[in-house]
């Protein structure tokens, strides 16, 4: 049966768009310079997202870059990160004030929790070490979405469009080694959001296992 309750991606890109322009004056331009938001200097071995993608046989279209424009006022932040057995690591220059939590049932399913924290980044802005495996969902809308993980250990990595030349990965902000500094910046599909969210700062948190302490709350 089709999930009804999942993000139409038409919608979501849109989203994305307005919800950048809104928080920090950022635009998404297509073709456009890159200005002062300029990507790490390209590594032996690493390859862009597009690189990626033509190897694992998923679009290879010609590549439209998608680039970040910033104010004065914005600060572009570089992170790293790597799937959980290290086959496949990647590095990125972000919007740090794009975090979004997506409480949509594919996010759930897909995530094997609650919710997914994703990262919209540029495609051009992300240079990857390694070959995910990829799996295509195909919305309601019949809109597709690649779904990239590690064919390892089975780390999410990222999404991204699933027909033509990929503009924006929605990195997986579990596997950014910088996520303690990524505070969200806008929840989505609050409709179908866990009911029992609200009430968990009240669940006892132990620093560690169940047999560690629990965490007392600051003062």
């Amino acid at each position: 049966m089709p999930n009804t309750n999942e993000p139409k991606d038409g919608d979501f890109a849109s989203y994305l768009e307005g919800f950048a322009s809104r928080k920090n004056g950022i635009g998404l331009e297509l073709n456009a310079d890159r200005g002062s938001a300029r990507p790490p200097e390209r590594k032996p071995g690493r390859q862009t997202i597009q690189h990626v993608l033509a190897e694992g046989q998923e679009p290879t279209t010609e590549f439209h870059s998608l680039s970040l424009t910033t104010t004065p006022s914005h600060t572009l932040m570089h992170i790293s990160g790597k799937c959980h057995c290290g086959a496949i690591s990647f590095t990125a220059t972000v919007d740090p004030h794009r975090v979004l939590v997506c409480h949509c049932a594919d996010c759930q399913v897909f995530s094997g929790a609650p919710f997914r924290a994703v990262l919209p980044t540029p495609a051009e802005s992300v240079e990857i070490s390694g070959t995910a495996k990829h799996y295509v969902k195909v919305a309601e809308s019949g809109n597709k979405r690649v779904q990239a993980f590690c064919p390892e250990c089975g780390t999410q990595l990222y999404a991204t469009e699933g027909e033509g030349p990929p503009k924006v990965l929605n990195l997986r902000l579990g596997c950014v080694d910088q996520r303690d500094q990524l505070a969200p910046a806008a929840q989505i599909w609050g409709d179908s959001a866990m009911p029992w969210l609200e009430g968990l700062p009240s669940v006892p948190m132990h620093h560690k296992g169940l047999a560690s302490p629990i965490v007392q709350p600051q003062p």
